[in-house]
């Protein structure tokens, strides 16, 4: 009997349990060695699934885009703070409200006006292209000043 050394475990539990009722079928009661190997690995994944190497590497994927979403959140922050805006804002809430507004939107320019809490009113340029977008600027008007972020240079 011929048992494959790649064993294609994955995280979902559905497709462990498939593939533990093959590898118990093919292994369990002929005495073979590699009974125990496959059954402890099930039981591994199952009980822990953060300790499989697909799920270390999905983990490590997600921890690359988060850092690099977050850099974006702290451009847009550090930005708007460089151009003398006194009012703490937050890169998130100002990139998911862009986000939300492009959503179903054509490729090309718009103008979007966002009055927030304080009663400031933001200003964005963006540019909506088929996969992504490019936030060109802001202005910031407040009852006493304005100001201008721009993120092309």
């Amino acid at each position: 009997m011929k048992i494959s050394k790649n064993l294609n475990l994955k995280n979902n539990s559905f497709s462990n349990f498939n593939q533990y009722d093959r590898i118990n079928g093919a292994v369990k009661n002929l005495n073979n060695p590699y009974e125990n190997a496959a059954l402890k690995v099930y039981h591994l994944i199952n009980k822990n699934p953060d300790t499989s190497v697909y799920s270390k590497r999905y983990q490590n994927k997600k921890a690359k885009e988060n850092t690099f979403v977050d850099e974006i959140y702290k451009i847009i922050e550090d930005k708007i703070k460089a151009s003398g805006y006194a009012d703490n804002v937050n890169g998130y809430e100002i990139y998911s409200e862009i986000s939300d507004f492009i959503e179903d939107k054509e490729d090309g320019t718009y103008v979007f006006l966002s009055k927030h809490d304080n009663e400031d009113v933001f200003e964005y340029q963006i540019d909506v292209m088929e996969d992504n977008f490019n936030l060109s600027y802001i202005n910031i008007k407040t009852n006493t000043e304005s100001y201008h972020i721009d993120f092309d240079n």
